[in-house]
């Protein structure tokens, strides 16, 4: 008989160790977005740590992970200590250089990246601006705690246009770019969250974004190949066509043939 894998539900309910605070949808959600490349996970990084019981729940749920890297800009957390030594702690703001070049430091991609830091809108698409380029392709970049996009203490609001919101709900527009028909750019499309954040970026940054998913106060966006995102050829198989006969003609075209 087969011994049986824990899921993270089953991990995270009988975690004995530091502290771990998490919403209950999100273990589920976790669970169902992960468990299809649990295996091929070999390296995380978690930005906002907090008593690290969290990165102990990763190392236990991604066996085969090589490296768990957490950040953490709270001086505290220099005192955290963990018997898993795939485990590294980097105290630091994860915005400032020298916190990148240390992270950095330890892996050249990761193939998922958890940001449950400030929660500040700013510091949200700042950190995604700069670490979403190191997420590996097929990898994994989640939000969590969303929910203060929408409070102003948060740089939020309901209609606040530089909200972590309002960003993100633009990158579900460019996932369909290619279907624009319009002189836009990308960088003037993003252009008020750039400015809000001091940063200016090629047109082609978002090409790696594969899918945006929303769900209660997280978001999570996966990463593949530029040619794995596009729309593709149209494909019509079959030889017979008793309501529009004429559909052959349409296999292998793409969609700028449609005008």
């Amino acid at each position: 008989m087969k011994n049986e894998v824990p899921d993270l539900a089953h991990i995270h309910s009988e975690h004995i160790g530091n502290f771990s605070d998490k919403w209950s949808s999100y273990v589920s959600t976790y669970q169902e977005a992960l468990e299809p490349v649990r295996f091929k996970i070999g390296t995380v990084l978690e930005i906002g740590v907090q008593n690290g019981g969290s990165l102990e729940i990763w190392a236990k749920y991604f066996t085969r992970a090589g490296l768990i890297v957490g950040c953490d800009v709270d001086p505290r957390c220099s005192v955290l200590a963990f018997e898993d030594p795939r485990i590294q702690v980097i105290v630091g703001d994860v915005n400032q250089s020298e916190t990148y070049r240390k992270i950095i430091g330890l892996s050249e991609s990761f193939d998922l990246i958890i940001d449950d830091g400030s929660h500040i809108s700013a510091d949200v698409i700042k950190t995604f601006l700069i670490y979403f380029g190191y997420l590996a392709d097929g990898g994994t970049y989640i939000i969590e705690d969303l929910v203060t996009s929408y409070w102003p203490a948060y740089n939020g609001g309901l209609e606040e246009p530089t909200s972590s919101m309002s960003f993100l709900k633009k990158m579900a527009d460019v996932i369909n770019y290619e279907h624009w028909r319009t002189d836009t750019k990308i960088r003037d499309f993003f252009s008020q969250a750039l400015s809000s954040v001091g940063m200016k970026l090629p047109d082609d940054f978002f090409a790696g974004v594969h899918s945006i998913t929303f769900m209660n106060s997280l978001c999570i966006i996966k990463k593949a190949a530029p040619e794995k995102n596009l729309l593709g050829q149209r494909l019509v198989v079959g030889n017979f066509g008793p309501v529009e006969p004429g559909i052959a003609y349409l296999d292998g075209t793409y969609a700028t043939d449609i005008k």
